[in-house]
């Protein structure tokens, strides 16, 4: 097999797995609001919609801590997640379709592979909006909003996703499989 087709496979694959990460994303955060909603409004006859309201507050108990406090509410019901696993939801949301907008782009723009070092910058830049929300709650005691530390996740969210699709389609690039010989 040559390396054109190896690439023309793994290129497919890439954008395969970025798309569907893609669109596990968005109905991820599309389900938390909808979870909240069903839990507030579906009457207990709806056995449908509390099924799948419970499995998403089921999902998100595995990655959060779901403090009620923490949480953006509907009909005064939390959602599945706390504010911030929202925003790093949304942005990984965000992150992904952004990454798909700039293919186009990014074909004509000659790529180049990221170092470690780079990764761990773009790393400490995205934790970065955490940690500070971080100290200042424990160093003040105070609560940032819903709206700051949804924000604060976003940014981690955008910056890891943009991440994992620069991953996912450097493994895919022709210079991954060594010189390509004629």
């Amino acid at each position: 097999m040559d390396h054109r087709a190896i690439w023309m496979g793994r290129h497919c694959a890439a954008v395969t797995v970025s798309r569907g990460l893609a669109l596990l994303s968005l109905v991820w955060v599309l389900a938390l609001p909808l979870a909240a909603d069903m839990r507030a409004t579906a009457p207990e006859r709806n056995a449908w919609a509390l099924t799948v309201s419970r499995g998403v507050y089921a999902l998100g108990h595995f990655v959060c801590h779901q403090r009620r406090e923490r949480s953006f509410s509907w009909a005064q019901v939390p959602w599945p997640v706390c504010a911030r696993c929202t925003g790093i939801y949304v942005g990984v949301a965000v992150g992904l379709a952004a990454a798909m907008s700039a293919r186009q782009w990014r074909r004509s723009v000659a790529r180049r592979s990221l170092t470690p070092a780079q990764v761990r910058a773009a790393l400490a830049i995205a934790a970065l909006p955490i940690a500070v929300s971080l100290t200042w709650e424990w160093t003040t005691g105070q609560t940032p909003s819903h709206l700051v530390r949804a924000a604060t996740g976003l940014v981690a969210g955008v910056i890891v996703a943009l991440l994992i699709d620069a991953f996912l389609h450097e493994a895919s690039e022709p210079s991954a499989f060594g010189p390509v010989r004629a």
